[in-house]
């Protein structure tokens, strides 16, 4: 997989994800909160899937198959942690999460979970 068609993908995520946070918290009560944590949880998937792909790039070269799997469980386990120490965070600071709120969180999780996904099976296919 080139650069240019993972930045290409990635910046397109990024931007469309964000975007869509700012459409979705701007009917909300407590909008700016609700926006800083939408936005906050994107810029660290966003960064994590780019710093991931990089990493992945330079185990491709390795064609060992196992590392490989063990950067992309590895990668899966800190993404999950992320999110719920984001959301537990903003529940402790402000006593409660929208459902709605913890939802579209989980989405932005799966886009950028497929995203990622999508990389390392290309990526994966040069190991084997």
């Amino acid at each position: 997989m080139s650069n240019t068609r993972f930045l290409t993908s990635w910046v397109t995520i990024t931007v469309l994800t964000i975007l869509a946070s700012w459409i979705f918290t701007n009917a909300g009560t407590n909008a700016q909160e609700e926006f800083k944590l939408l936005t906050g949880g994107t810029l660290f998937f966003s960064l994590f899937c780019l710093g991931l792909f990089y990493l992945a790039r330079t185990q491709t070269n390795k064609k060992r198959s196992g590392t490989f799997m063990g950067l992309f469980m590895i990668s899966i386990l800190i993404k999950f942690s992320g999110a719920i120490l984001f959301l537990a965070a903003y529940q402790n600071k402000h006593g409660s999460v929208a459902r709605e709120l913890v939802l579209f969180f989980i989405v932005i999780y799966v886009i950028f979970l497929v995203l990622e996904t999508w990389f390392m099976m290309i990526l994966g296919k040069k190991v084997d």
